[in-house]
């Protein structure tokens, strides 16, 4: 099967998603991939106005990063205070007092940086830092390392958050994929076993990752909410697809399908 036809059948033939169960399961796992690059792709388009603002990482820091230093232990910097309750988030920077700082209550994202100390909450998990542990640096520091290393770091960044779509993917498409089992054998009675279910769970992932991809776009989050209960709907209608109304399998797979199916070329 062509990766078109795939595209098409995931995302809006239902009737046709037993059809899916035909694809190898090394074409399946290049659509895995294909799914964590569109995910890496919009986070690049989210950030890319404020980096094709600036050109580079290294301009960025430049204007924007305050001026600091930490030598011999002790942080030197202008005094910042960011208190925002609604979304349980404060930061205090004092250079004029030392010591552990005391964090305030009923905020889940907390941080307060001392002359001397980092103290941080972060969803009530607390951590502490003191600079005489942290070697001298400064804003500087930042600029030059970004100057001498942003292309290395922005492949790495981008290498990494594919790695980890693509395994954040493959670990739900599991617990999607049991869920439908489940309700195969409870409701659909789909000859549908475990393995083609997972399968079908990354297929049915299409649409809920196109669709949270545009929506966080334009700042919206919600499809990343509504995304289970998306995937879960286009699996157990796939799963229905493996019946015919009388609850006869349509689609039987077979080695001569398999290997008639290797001939194709997924990425045509």
């Amino acid at each position: 099967m062509r990766f078109g036809e795939t595209l098409k059948i995931s995302l809006f033939k239902f009737s046709e998603y037993q059809k899916l169960l035909l694809v190898r399961n090394f074409k399946t796992f290049l659509y895995l991939l294909f799914l964590s690059l569109i995910m890496v792709l919009g986070i690049a388009a989210k950030i890319s106005p404020v980096y094709i603002h600036y050109g580079s990482i290294e301009k960025l820091c430049s204007e924007k990063l305050p001026e600091f230093i930490i030598k011999d232990g002790r942080l030197n910097c202008a005094p910042f205070t960011y208190d925002q309750p609604q979304a349980g988030v404060y930061i205090k920077i004092d250079p004029t007092i030392e010591g552990i700082g005391e964090l305030p209550s009923g905020y889940p994202q907390a941080a307060v940086v001392t002359a001397t100390d980092i103290n941080i909450r972060n969803n009530y998990k607390l951590q502490h830092e003191s600079f005489k542990d942290v070697p001298d640096f400064s804003n500087k520091s930042i600029v030059n390392f970004f100057a001498k290393y942003e292309k290395k770091l922005l492949i790495g960044a981008a290498l990494l958050l594919f790695l980890i779509f693509a395994i954040r993917l493959a670990c739900n498409a599991l617990v999607y994929a049991l869920l439908g089992y489940v309700a195969n054998v409870i409701l659909i009675h789909a000859p549908v076993s475990f393995g083609n279910a997972y399968k079908l769970s990354i297929f049915a992932s299409t649409f809920a990752v196109l669709l949270n991809t545009l929506l966080s776009l334009v700042g919206l989050n919600a499809a990343s909410t509504l995304m289970p209960i998306i995937i879960l709907f286009y699996l157990i209608k796939g799963i229905m697809s493996c019946r015919m109304q009388d609850g006869i399998v349509i689609e039987t797979l077979n080695a001569d399908e398999e290997n008639t199916d290797d001939t194709d070329e997924f990425m045509q």
